[in-house]
């Protein structure tokens, strides 16, 4: 809160830059499709 009421500027440059990322499933689906086939490997070893 302190970084809100105290440095605006900055509170707006981290929310514009966290509203620009993709946080859909769709990205994330993959990201977490990428893990398992790696989790799945080791196990096979």
């Amino acid at each position: 809160m302190a970084l809100y009421s105290e440095q605006p500027e900055e509170w707006l440059t981290l929310m514009r830059t966290g509203m620009r990322q993709d946080w859909s499933w769709d990205r994330i689906a993959v990201e977490y499709e990428k893990l398992y086939q790696l989790l799945i490997q080791d196990v096979g070893r």
